[in-house]
């Protein structure tokens, strides 16, 4: 398994994914820490877990194992979508992920000044990956990284699918 894998144009049924995306329900990290009591940490506003829907949680699902080379435990799975705006900028930070892996469709337009930026131990940028409609980005989880310009207003801002995995 390399640490990160690329995938372009990830779904196949794009306009299928962004109508799912805006139907959903989004919440603060505080509003999803009360209800699930669990601690959230995170700017901008996500989806509760996508489990809930079961029908579009597998289907996403089988689609992440068709097209990554990893095997996956869906009970160990979270997905949610996640929107960034323009204030959410000075919110982020250089993180790692809890999960053993994580993964990031960008799903909004195409915005080359936005994407994900990684991270050597020592905090040295190592590598950027433009947010280009429809890549997906799937890497360990113990690889620090961090946002890369959120943006926007409203139902026009950094739109992505985020996935947290557990073997």
């Amino acid at each position: 398994m390399q640490d990160l894998q690329v995938v372009d144009n990830f779904f196949d049924d794009l306009d299928f994914i962004l109508q799912q995306a805006n139907k959903q329900n989004y919440f603060t990290a505080e509003q999803l820490s009360y209800d699930t009591g669990t601690q959230n940490s995170w700017p901008g506003i996500r989806t509760d877990n996508l489990h809930k829907n079961v029908t579009l949680a597998d289907y996403i699902l089988n689609i992440i194992v068709k097209k990554f080379t990893f095997n996956i435990n869906p009970k160990k799975a979270n997905i949610c979508f996640h929107k960034r705006f323009d204030t959410d900028n000075a919110k982020d930070w250089v993180h790692k992920d809890a999960s053993e892996y994580a993964l990031i469709v960008y799903l909004s337009k195409t915005n080359l000044e936005s994407g994900t930026a990684f991270y050597t131990e020592d905090k040295n940028k190592m590598m950027t990956i433009n947010f280009v409609q429809n890549r997906a980005l799937f890497f360990k989880g113990k690889i620090s990284h961090t946002s890369m310009l959120n943006y926007g207003k409203d139902d026009d801002c950094r739109l992505t699918l985020n996935g947290f995995f557990w073997l």
